[in-house]
């Protein structure tokens, strides 16, 4: 399913799809208030990969405003101003766990 949405000049695509043996699971482990103007929160991103064969796995993330990622077990790419990708390998049968701190300041 693919959905589009404008704004403005600008067009945003959004890809949703469904895969009933791949289960991502996302929480905020921890959410730290630093000063007045900045806070961090520590992400977990973990993929269960029900296919026998092993996958690569793309994790879109949408940090805001001013943010610095300072700590991540897997690289990453900044796509843009409030993008980041993660791209995962995910072994058959097997759990990958993208862990990443991200520092917004404002």
């Amino acid at each position: 399913v693919e959905r589009s949405r404008g704004l403005g000049d600008v067009y945003k695509r959004q890809v949703y799809g469904y895969a009933s043996d791949i289960k991502v699971d996302r929480k905020v482990k921890s959410r730290e208030r630093i000063s007045k103007n900045e806070h961090r929160e520590t992400i977990e991103v973990k993929i269960t990969n029900g296919k026998k064969e092993d996958i690569k796995v793309n994790v879109f993330e949408h940090p805001y405003g001013m943010w610095e990622i300072i700590e991540h077990n897997y690289p990453f790419e900044k796509v843009d101003a409030n993008t980041v990708k993660f791209e995962l390998p995910v072994k058959g049968k097997g759990t990958t766990t993208l862990v990443y701190t991200v520092r917004y300041r404002y």
